[in-house]
């Protein structure tokens, strides 16, 4: 049965929910919809967006309508072998085809043509239609209205691609991505609509409560948003509320008056702060010192211990940034545990993101440890270079000189470079906003940086095979040959012997693996995390990874940016080093 959903509109324009991918034997494939194909409506409701999508197709049974060149498509076979094979024509007798398909609006092909087709999908319980769509949003993203002094996208510089530039502001996005929103675009029918889907949480940037103070940070529309807020915050709707602090805007004594206004709005379940940003094109150019940082930490101290102790709930957070800034000489050590960061609501908003890095690094490394065959010798050695941000790189250094798989590995040598955001300057420090421009000028030398640190290459065989060359072989060299060591050279024990089991084998460590703990071992690797590219591989400004290898001569892998996946990847490195286990 379908069920029934209150219509919240009705003549709206027509929007096309583009279809990326369909799967194979799904009722969507079944019906002949493929990648490309557009569709318009549900059971006559226009799609604005994905959660129209959601909530139209809930039950067993939908009518779909396509527009107008996805049904030239549909229709172009006379035998239909777009559907799989499977003839339907004329679907007014009502019969199924194979999949629960009907067809509808086939009788005059040119008629249907002008005005899209549609057809009826059936699926069994828990079944997916098998559809999924080139984009969340059908009708065009809500852009923003603001003129927010922290926005990055108005510090951006000239000339990049044109998407950089869309200032969005859509409470869908929100719901469905993860987004902040201001609400200030928000029309009646969007606070009505959030209300009957119930689309919580939403993700709200705050920043102030105070007139004065919004007014300065947002611009002339800042009073709608606080106005929405209200009403959904009534009506039930979970926020998880975000604060950019600006010095001397809404810092000290407003920040003080946004976090009493906040603390009665139990509806409002998480609270973010995190500390302006600015490119070296914006007008203010300056942010938080550590002490500044450090009694916004103390001041967010206070408010958590009073939460704790009546909910067990953080609830107000600072990010990473504020404990980097406030303490740089120790701020890992005085991260706060992943208890306290209630499962981590305001990830996306930067906080958490280190803990989760550290406690997932070590729980990979201890899972990896504890099955490992890497105490076999290595062949040969390797070097890496593994690029990230400022921010970033301190953090991930300690993690790989603490952990003995890597540190102390004579196979495998890692740097971690930390790239200077040049191209958009300011205090602007992440991995996810580096250029592939800054990337190839900070490292013209990749090739000859990395050295060998420590003599970590073994000086001798008995180094090179735990135990020393003796237990290479069972019963040390005398019990090689039966008769002992004299009867392999003719004339006795008292002749010399050209080598022994103590002295190194065939040839030198140094020759074993080139190079020798003096020397550089050239960087045979570049390693990029993929949080710096975006779905197209492309850095900010369109360089792709295959263009750092061509100009820097060496090989570019792109990881993770999961603790998991780069723990894996450099123990991958770590065994392909490796010969094959002895017999």
């Amino acid at each position: 049965m379908r069920m029934n959903r209150r219509r919240l509109r009705s003549n709206q324009p027509a929007s096309v929910a583009c279809i990326a991918t369909v799967e194979q034997g799904s009722p969507a494939w079944e019906a002949g919809l493929r990648p490309g194909m557009g569709l318009v409506a549900v059971d006559g409701q226009p799609l604005r967006d994905y959660i129209d999508w959601l909530w139209y197709t809930d039950g067993d049974e939908i009518e779909l309508t396509l527009d107008a060149a996805s049904h030239t498509i549909l229709c172009a076979d006379p035998g239909n072998k777009a559907h799989g094979g499977k003839t339907t024509g004329n679907s007014a007798s009502g019969n199924r085809a194979k999949g629960g398909i009907v067809f509808s609006n086939h009788a005059s092909g040119n008629r249907a043509q002008r005005k899209g087709a549609s057809l009826t999908l059936a699926r069994r319980p828990g079944e997916a239609w098998g559809i999924e769509f080139d984009g969340v949003v059908f009708d065009g993203v809500k852009t923003c209205c603001n003129a927010c002094t922290f926005c990055f996208m108005r510090m951006l510089p000239e000339g990049m691609r044109l998407a950089l530039y869309v200032r969005d502001d859509d409470y869908r996005l929100s719901f469905l991505q993860g987004n902040f929103v201001t609400l200030t675009n928000c029309t009646d029918e969007d606070v009505l609509r959030i209300i009957e889907y119930r689309l919580s949480p939403l993700n709200v940037s705050l920043h102030a409560v105070r007139p004065e103070a919004r007014a300065q940070l947002m611009g002339k529309h800042h009073a709608r948003g606080l106005e929405v807020l209200e009403q959904l915050l009534e009506a039930g709707i979970e926020v998880r509320a975000q604060i950019v602090l600006v010095p001397g805007l809404n810092d000290d004594e407003e920040l003080d008056a946004t976090l009493a206004w906040i603390r009665p709005r139990r509806g409002i379940s998480s609270v973010g702060i995190v500390p302006y940003g600015h490119t070296r094109y914006a007008a203010l150019q300056s942010s938080f010192s550590a002490l500044d940082a450090q009694k916004v930490l103390e001041k967010t101290a206070i408010l958590q211990e009073e939460e704790r102790a009546k909910t067990g709930r953080t609830r107000f957070m600072a990010s990473d940034e504020f404990y980097r800034l406030a303490y740089p000489d120790d701020f890992i050590q005085r991260l706060p545990s992943a208890q306290e960061y209630d499962g981590f609501p305001q990830f996306e908003d930067g906080i958490g993101m280190l803990r989760t890095f550290i406690d997932d690094w070590q729980r990979c490394v201890e899972s990896l440890t504890k099955t490992s065959v890497i105490a076999r010798p290595a062949l040969r050695a390797t070097s890496i270079v593994i690029v990230t941000g400022v921010a970033f790189a301190p953090v991930l250094q300690e993690l790989i000189d603490k952990t003995a798989l890597f540190a102390d590995s004579s196979a495998l040598h890692i740097e971690v470079r930390a790239i200077k955001n040049r191209f958009f300057g300011g205090n602007v420090d992440v991995a996810g906003l580096l250029t592939g421009q800054d990337i190839i000028e900070q490292l013209r030398d990749v090739k000859s940086s990395v050295r060998n640190t420590d003599g970590g290459i073994p000086d001798s065989a008995d180094e090179l095979i735990p135990g020393g060359a003796d237990e290479l072989i069972p019963g040390g060299a005398d019990e090689l040959i039966p008769g002992g060591a004299d009867e392999l050279i003719p004339g006795g024990a008292d002749e010399p012997i050209p080598c022994s089991a103590d002295e190194p084998i065939p040839c030198s460590a140094e020759e074993l693996i080139p190079g020798n703990a003096d020397e550089p071992i050239p960087c045979s690797r570049l390693v990029l995390s993929d949080v710096m590219l975006n779905s197209n591989g492309l850095f900010l400004d369109d360089i792709r990874p295959e263009d750092l290898s061509a100009a820097l001569d060496v090989r570019v892998d792109v990881v993770s940016c999961r603790a998991e996946g780069l723990v894996k990847y450099l123990y991958g490195i770590l065994e392909a080093l490796r010969p094959a286990q002895l017999e």
